[in-house]
């Protein structure tokens, strides 16, 4: 894991106080991979439900401090009786996972990017095998085929990794330190197994010898590179009209995104059975309080970050959202969802007011 920086530093933002709590100096950034993520908390009220970190061995328990300290999210105490939900650090495969306390351990998340089903599908993308994905079509553009995406909504990084694969340079944006705190682990583990230099050998099945499956499903190193990391911060409220505050990171004023990302979190299905257990989790995580003030204004921050458009994932049957009519929809045979795309120029005055 990455090393604890130097002592918190305060971001001034017009939005909420963010509170640096992983500080790339550069009295440290030699120390750090080129991958280092940044860690902000997005305000001291605390997001859904009571999220601690939790060992499940005796070696684990330094990274579990380190997340700790770097995300902000209380080390749980033996009982876990203050906790909602657990992040598990699993030092044996080198994977944290988030559950439900009181779920079995099978039931819980992660983030993973090699092998498994996400890995198949990134390689299919990053290959051009099958039909082209709805989301890079929404994002791309016969002018700009490969984009800077700042996706303002990561939650588990699926997208985000889609649109890597398809060969855009994607930075993922998410509010709940926990989710934040998965999304970094994957992207460590991604960075560590396209890295050829320390990847194990493989057997003769073509399974490394740390259990991860081989280069046949990694999409490749330059995939790795254009997923370039988390950060964990609101992206409501960043930045005032037409203006960035000069205390941001550099990497906000340094790479003005071309396309942001959004997807919202839909309302609650009336049947929990129509909801897939990870999303379920999530809608239990994250809790169901963004409101349509919330909403608006992620839309209006997305449109003055953005160079060229704004894409936002939606329900296929659902309404834009807003009810804003978008600039087009791209939507494909027998989807549950749709992405509505905004093109800047058209909507000048939402950015502006």
């Amino acid at each position: 894991m990455l090393p604890v920086a130097a002592a918190a530093e305060l971001l001034t933002f017009t939005g909420p106080p963010l509170r640096l709590q992983h500080s790339l100096s550069r009295r440290h950034s030699h120390r750090l991979p080129a991958h280092a993520h940044l860690f902000a908390a997005a305000s001291d009220e605390p997001i859904g439900p009571p999220v601690c970190i939790v060992d499940t061995d005796t070696s684990g328990k330094q990274s579990a401090r380190e997340i700790s300290e770097r995300c902000g999210i209380p080390l749980a105490t033996a009982d876990q009786s203050e906790c909602s939900f657990l992040l598990e650090y699993r030092s044996s495969d080198g994977h944290l996972t988030l559950r439900r306390r009181g779920d079995s351990v099978r039931s819980a998340l992660s983030v993973d990017y090699v092998g498994g089903r996400l890995g198949r599908r990134l390689v299919g993308v990053s290959r051009g095998q099958g039909p082209r994905e709805m989301v890079a079509k929404a994002v791309t553009s016969a002018k700009v085929k490969a984009p800077c995406v700042w996706d303002m909504t990561a939650g588990l990084g699926r997208d985000a990794a889609v649109l890597a694969a398809a060969g855009c340079t994607v930075r993922m944006l998410e509010r709940h330190p926990g989710l934040a705190a998965l999304l970094e682990d994957g992207v460590q583990r991604l960075h560590r197994h396209t890295d050829a230099n320390t990847r194990p050998a493989a057997d003769s099945q073509g399974i490394f010898l740390d259990g991860t499956p081989s280069a046949a499903l990694v999409p490749g190193p330059g995939f790795s590179k254009r997923l370039l990391g988390c950060h964990c911060m609101d992206s409501s409220g960043l930045i005032k009209p037409g203006d960035l505050q000069r205390d941001v990171p550099s990497w906000m004023t340094d790479e003005r995104p071309d396309v942001c990302y959004l997807d919202p979190m839909f309302p609650p299905r009336t049947k929990s059975a129509e909801v897939r257990k990870d999303l379920r989790l999530l809608q239990d995580l994250l809790g169901h309080s963004d409101t349509d003030a919330d909403h608006e204004m992620l839309f209006r921050t997305a449109l003055r970050l953005c160079r060229w458009r704004v894409v936002v994932k939606r329900p296929a049957s659902g309404p834009p959202l807003l009810g804003v009519q978008p600039s087009m929809s791209v939507r494909g045979r027998d989807t549950i969802n749709r992405f509505d795309v905004y093109l800047k120029d058209e909507f000048a005055t939402w950015a502006d007011g």
